[in-house]
């Protein structure tokens, strides 16, 4: 026993005075999932991808009788991350509160996380990007599984069709950093309904409008004022029946399956051909339904093809509340063509040239959670 411990003594001595060490090699994920966090794995560490992409390493602890993953430092709250995801973008801000914009892991109570892109900051954060278009021809759009981002390429998001939605939100701005925001409103729905059902031929809509029914309110997000409560159809186009493959059935099953084509195209195979000209959101304060024809206050889209208004001669007549938003094509000083939009900064209502591309992004916030600040 004296011999035995003697050597192994021997051999530290000797690692030590030639400068031997032995180094501890981490396994490598693929990707965001570290695997099993349990008894046969505790204390092991793995080097995974973070929700930003970048690479950390997380070690398997046993925190109050439970197995979870850590990071190493112990110091960073890994909630939003893919093992230890949110039930939505609200839930996460809920359990840290310094939570910023960005994209985060969300369950759903779905079997497998979805990446989605979290507002933590907006009207009291918890919004879920579900859209961007840079351009207000929505109907060839297309949907798929590919996270939206703020700057990313132009899709909707087919992951979470099933959520239950309470509030559906709109950003337009002509630049894409979205600091120079002309249009920003949210819908605040009577009940939660799954996003894949958003658009309907009920509720405040009717058998010849489909549209966002079932309004509660709607608030300017730019005033932070509720600017209506008797608004119950945001117009999206026309009330195809229900059973149809393009048009606003095809816009709610877009939600929740990915559809290449945008929702106005009947397409079998590589055949498409395009059945639908409409596709827009709009509010009025001043009437039960808005769109194009009924008095909206904000509108932003297509309606039957129609986008931007044509005028002959000079006068794009007068920029207030009903023509908020409104395109214009009229002749300028040299009798050139020249878009302008009347928009509202500082409450206060004016005409610009229209010189840059339009971006808009798309939000929902699932469910009815309360948020805690």
């Amino acid at each position: 026993m004296k011999s035995l411990c003697f050597l192994v003594l021997s051999l530290l001595l000797a690692s030590r005075a030639f400068g031997v060490s032995i180094i501890k090699r981490i396994p490598v994920a693929k990707g965001y999932d570290p695997g099993s966090c349990k008894n046969e794995t505790h204390g092991n560490e793995v080097l995974v991808k973070n929700r930003a992409d970048e690479e950390k390493i997380v070690i398997c602890v046993k925190d109050k009788g439970v197995y979870q993953w850590k990071s190493t430092d112990g110091s960073q709250n890994t909630v939003g991350e893919f093992f230890n995801p949110g039930y939505d973008c609200a839930d996460i801000l809920n359990k840290r509160q310094d939570a910023k914009d960005g994209f985060y892991w969300i369950t759903l109570k779905l079997s497998n996380p979805k990446k989605m892109w979290c507002d933590m900051t907006t009207d009291g954060g918890g919004y879920t990007l579900i859209g961007r278009m840079n351009t207000s021809v929505t109907w060839s759009l297309p949907s798929n599984d590919i996270p939206v981002g703020p700057f990313g390429e132009p899709h909707w998001s087919s992951s979470v069709g099933d959520a239950p939605v309470l509030d559906f939100r709109l950003q337009m701005a002509t630049k894409e950093d979205f600091k120079s925001t002309i249009a920003h409103w949210s819908f605040r729905l009577q009940s939660t309904r799954p996003l894949k059902k958003l658009l309907t031929t009920t509720d405040g809509c009717d058998q010849r409008s489909a549209g966002i029914g079932n309004i509660a309110y709607v608030k300017d997000l730019r005033t932070e004022r509720i600017v209506t409560t008797t608004l119950r159809c945001s117009k999206f186009g026309l009330a195809y029946p229900p059973a149809s493959h393009f048009g606003w059935p095809k816009m709610n099953s877009c939600f929740a399956k990915s559809c290449p084509w945008g929702f106005a195209f009947f397409a079998i195979g590589s055949y498409k051909q395009q059945l639908d000209h409409y596709g827009a959101f709009s509010y009025s304060t001043t009437g039960s339904m808005s769109g194009m024809g009924k008095n909206a206050t904000a509108f932003v889209g297509c309606d039957n093809q129609v986008k931007i208004w044509v005028v002959k001669g000079y006068d794009p007549g007068s920029c207030n509340q009903q023509s908020h938003l409104k395109e214009v094509l009229v002749k300028d000083r040299n009798d050139d063509d020249m878009i302008l939009i009347c928009v509202r900064e500082n409450n206060v209502y004016n005409i610009f040239a229209v010189t840059l591309r339009e971006y808009y992004i798309f939000f929902c916030k699932i469910g009815d959670r309360t948020i805690v600040h």
